[in-house]
């Protein structure tokens, strides 16, 4: 099953990311998403490669449940043919709701699944490498990348929930005054 999830997650995220680049937006604006795309997909493939890291791969790509509610949300964004503005008055409170559940999401499933997800990280290789308190098969065949680039992506993929979620928190105070 986690394999299954992390091909599918790969494959999904190289839809986005020529989907990102084909977007008629200025290339700086798409930067952070690019990266996003490009890191998860090169993180995602190294895991499934060494046949490690899936527990962890997984934990991360809980994060998507937000997507649930992000995707309605950008939906009454849509600017084209006032779409999003004639769904949102036609739909009132369930906008309102899903919004409100879109926040919630993001706090749990991003603001504090990646810092739970660094220190879980933390520990385990520490209780693998320094105290060595469980000998795991294989887990003298982990790499410095797998040590660093893993922990890396995630603390990105953080930075950039942070400031997604402060404009989130910012509309969500505007929607509900």
């Amino acid at each position: 099953a986690t394999s299954f999830f992390m091909e599918m997650y790969v494959g999904h995220n190289l839809v986005l990311l020529v989907l990102d680049l084909l977007e008629d937006a200025p290339l700086r604006g798409k930067i952070p998403m690019l990266a996003h795309h490009l890191l998860s997909c090169v993180a995602y493939a190294s895991a499934m490669h060494t046949a490690r890291m899936d527990f962890y791969a997984c934990l991360d790509g809980m994060c998507e449940i937000c997507n649930l509610f992000l995707n309605p949300f950008l939906l009454t964004r849509h600017k084209e043919a006032q779409l999003g503005e004639r769904l949102a008055l036609r739909l009132g409170r369930v906008v309102t709701v899903n919004n409100m559940l879109l926040w919630l999401s993001f706090l749990v499933f991003r603001m504090l699944l990646f810092p739970t997800w660094l220190v879980m990280f933390a520990i385990d290789t520490r209780a693998m490498f320094v105290e060595r308190t469980s000998v795991l098969p294989g887990q003298e065949a982990l790499t410095w990348f797998e040590l660093l680039f893993y922990p890396a992506v995630t603390l990105f993929l953080l930075i950039l929930s942070s400031i997604w979620f402060g404009k989130l928190t910012r509309g969500a105070l505007k929607e509900m005054r």
